[in-house]
């Protein structure tokens, strides 16, 4: 049977932030002076992904433009964020106009992160048997690895690192479908995921690889397993248990976007790459 094209599906945000920050203490600016360091970092990574990896299916995933379910449950997430800069935000209409005239399929679904839009289309392929790169450095989203799906992430040069399920358990210690167990332990800064005070990378590690996917019933697993009972670490956790919900519920990522985001056309579009060269130049 031959082997179906594979998408490629892109965080767009995320490599807007990384490219604005890279030049935090340098901006680039234009002939107005105005800040261009995320239009110029983020197309020479996208630049960078298409003469490297040459693809022929091909979504941006953005991210909801108000609240998500996310702040719903969690009136904390995100909040230790800083506002954006104006002159990044100035910079995110550019982008999605470009990528538009690129003819570059982009979903974004409100009340959703693009880390739901990715999951969703990651599960599609999946469920074809389609191969499916993730081009993000989220390491929420390397749950998602396995089988034929894996992780595009940024490296050095504008380039990019593939990573499969062996190489997330090399990196981190857990395998894919335990980096939310991680997560939800360790807790994630960037997003305000409180997790648990005093459970560190290796002991997260012990207790993730140490149980089964289910990781609803928290409490139970933590007086269970081994490396929780009768133990300081499990002490620390009672306290801790609507915190580690909490968390257990913001890190893996949703799955229930599919009819929300018309995320079955995205196979059916073909993004006008050839354009590229012009721009380049």
């Amino acid at each position: 049977m031959e082997d179906k094209e594979p998408l490629y599906i892109l965080d767009v945000y995320a490599f807007i932030y990384r490219s604005y920050f890279a030049f935090i203490r340098k901006p680039l600016r234009n002939s107005r002076g105005e800040n261009v360091s995320a239009v110029f970092g983020f197309f020479r990574f996208l630049f960078s992904l298409i003469q490297q990896k040459k693809p022929i299916l091909f979504a941006a995933a953005l991210d909801s433009i108000g609240p998500t379910f996310r702040h719903n449950q969690f009136v904390a997430y995100k909040a230790t964020r800083q506002k954006t800069p104006e002159d990044l935000t100035a910079q995110i209409p550019k982008i999605e106009s470009i990528l538009q005239a690129l003819g570059v399929p982009t979903l974004r679904c409100e009340g959703y992160e693009a880390d739901d839009i990715i999951a969703t289309l990651a599960s599609h392929c999946a469920g074809e048997g389609r191969p499916c790169f993730i081009v993000s450095g989220d390491k929420d989203l390397l749950q998602l690895v396995g089988n034929k799906t894996k992780a595009l992430r940024p490296s050095e040069n504008f380039s990019f690192r593939e990573t499969d399920a062996t190489g997330v358990l090399e990196e981190w210690g857990v395998k894919p479908e335990q980096i939310g167990d991680y997560l939800a332990l360790t807790g994630d800064a960037s997003d305000n995921i409180p997790g648990v005070k005093g459970i560190g990378d290796k002991t997260a590690q012990k207790l993730s690889l140490n149980r089964s996917r289910q990781f609803i019933k928290i409490c139970r697993i933590l007086s269970q397993n081994p490396f929780a009972k009768n133990s300081k670490r499990g002490e620390k956790a009672h306290p801790f248990r609507g915190s580690l919900s909490l968390s257990v519920t913001m890190s893996p990522t949703a799955q229930t976007t599919s009819l929300l985001c018309g995320s079955h056309s995205i196979l059916r579009q073909r993004p006008h790459f050839s354009c590229m060269k012009i721009l380049k130049a």
